[in-house]
């Protein structure tokens, strides 16, 4: 199935990683569409297996924080950040190797 150059761009090649987030709630019918997505990405045995819990609440996010391991802190942290990037902080694009340089074909 072919896929649309704009799509590519979007998830590829314009796509960034948000370092911060703006302070407005991400809904719940966002949380269950963005479920609806991914419950269909591949997996080996073509079935659902994952779970998940959305923490919205302030309360329930300082409850799992201090649950977890001091060594884990830094993913629950990365966890609790579904939102909506602000862009401050927004590091430069770094440059990308060539397929040449990238990539061997034996």
């Amino acid at each position: 199935m072919p896929v649309a150059p704009d799509f590519i761009a979007q998830i590829f090649t314009e796509a960034r990683t948000h370092r911060a987030f703006a302070d407005k709630p991400v809904s719940a019918a966002m949380l269950r569409r963005l479920y609806d997505i991914v419950k269909f990405a591949p997996t080996s045995g073509n079935i659902c297996p994952m779970r998940v819990s959305f923490i919205v609440s302030a309360e329930g996010k300082a409850k799992l924080l201090a649950a977890a391991d001091e060594g884990n802190r830094w993913r629950v942290l990365f966890l609790l950040n579904i939102g909506y990037g602000s862009g401050e902080g927004m590091r430069a694009r770094g440059a990308r190797l060539g397929v040449d340089e990238a990539c061997e074909m034996g």
